[in-house]
């Protein structure tokens, strides 16, 4: 069942309360023995979208979750290990035990979600739970979900392990700009505007944490698509452009996806929502509306 870890109240990160006046604050909710940091937006039915990363948190799907907010309640959760959900007791999870600790909290939520949706990494996260049983599901969004690749064309130079002496930068914004350089060797080109101004409202752990996530990361995008063959009904939307998650290599992932249909916004990018929400919102609400009645048979 569902909990409520004390009153309602913003966490504290760095000193300072993570509650800017246009937001609801975070919250602390506890399912299934996991408590995760909870921004909520709007009124109506759940959706649950879960964030991208490695080391990011729920402030890159902020625009999105406002516009969707205008018809549903909007749960943004930070991962586990992840933004508010950081537990200094604790290290980064590896993807094993992001996966399982971010499964148990969804799956214990009462009622279940109207629907379930993630972001890049979160949208992997959903699928693979849904693909294996572990998570229950009538409806799926799937934002940029990583698409297969070869794990030999991967571009980055910096590996898990750092130089002898590497030591790193100090400081909010040292952080933001190790993480851009991480993300930019990691795809091969410089980060868009939009990406890179969203990192200045993250909540961010050190870089060195991240890059033995990302390469558990990459071994599985080069692994075979599990199927998913339960009768979900998914959407899968992706910007124009998005040289993380190309839509254009998405085929085999939909094609393993029983009841996905694909979604290409004019919106570049992997945040195609990033500048205007409305869009990538439209495209949600639309395609909720329309399966519906068939998914609550």
């Amino acid at each position: 069942m569902l909990g409520y870890t004390g009153r309602e109240s913003a966490i504290r990160t760095g000193g300072q309360m993570s509650s800017p006046p246009d937001r609801q604050p975070l919250q602390r909710i506890s399912a299934g023995g996991e408590t995760l940091a909870v921004r909520r937006l709007g009124t109506g039915r759940r959706i649950v979208l879960l964030h991208g990363g490695p080391g990011l948190d729920h402030s890159l799907l902020l625009p999105l979750a406002k516009q969707l907010g205008r018809s549903y309640e909007v749960w943004l959760p930070d991962l586990p290990g992840h933004g508010g959900s950081h537990d200094r007791a604790r290290p980064l999870p590896d993807l094993e035990q992001l996966e399982r600790r971010t499964v148990r909290w969804l799956a214990a939520l009462d009622p279940v979600p109207f629907a379930l949706g993630g972001h890049s990494l979160g949208a992997l996260l959903i699928r693979e739970a849904v693909a294996a049983r572990r998570l229950d599901c009538r409806r799926l969004v799937l934002l940029a979900a990583p698409t297969p690749r070869d794990d030999s064309s991967h571009h980055g130079k910096r590996s898990a392990s750092h130089p002898a002496g590497w030591r790193p930068r100090s400081g909010a914004r040292r952080l933001r700009a190790d993480l851009a350089e991480l993300i930019e060797e990691e795809i091969g080109e410089r980060p868009a505007p939009a990406f890179l101004a969203a990192l200045g409202a993250a909540s961010l752990r050190p870089p060195e944490l991240y890059p033995a996530l990302l390469a558990q990361l990459r071994r599985r995008l080069a692994a075979p698509v599990r199927r998913c063959d339960r009768p979900i009904s998914s959407l899968m939307l992706y910007g124009a452009c998005d040289s993380i998650s190309p839509p254009e290599t998405a085929g085999p992932l939909r094609d393993a996806t029983a009841k996905a249909e694909l979604t290409v916004l004019a919106a570049e990018g992997h945040f195609p929502w990033a500048l205007d929400a409305a869009p990538a919102a439209s495209a949600i609400e639309e395609f909720l509306a329309r399966v519906e009645p068939e998914a609550d048979l």
